[in-house]
């Protein structure tokens, strides 16, 4: 009698285990599919996507606003220098045209 006790113990342990087994298969199966607990994970998912984006970018605007062997944050280094290019072409253009108009003003005086 003694050895269908233990039969019947694991019988029932392995009963219990195998209820749970199912139950967890069965758990999980509705969080991959297409329930209402699969789009609980789909926005899970989606949520862990965007906040990842968010700490790229956030990671991208400290090193923007990290700072040079000056001391001057690289951010404005980078447009500083762009500015002063563009600010420099257009004196460029600025001198070309004051020197035409120069150049017309000195024929136009001439012909007096």
């Amino acid at each position: 009698m003694d050895d269908m006790g233990a039969i019947a113990q694991v019988g029932v342990a392995g009963l219990v285990v195998l209820i749970v087994l199912e139950k967890s298969y069965a758990f999980v199966s509705k969080m991959r599919g297409n329930g209402p607990n699969g789009a609980v994970l789909k926005e899970l998912e989606r949520q862990a996507a965007r906040m990842e984006y968010i700490a790229r970018k956030t990671a991208d605007l400290h090193t923007w606003h990290d700072v040079d062997q000056d001391g001057v944050k690289v951010w404005y280094t980078v447009h500083l220098k762009e500015s002063l290019e563009r600010l420099t072409k257009v004196i460029e253009q600025q001198t070309k045209a004051m020197r035409d108009h120069i150049d017309v003003m000195k024929d136009v005086l001439r012909d007096r």
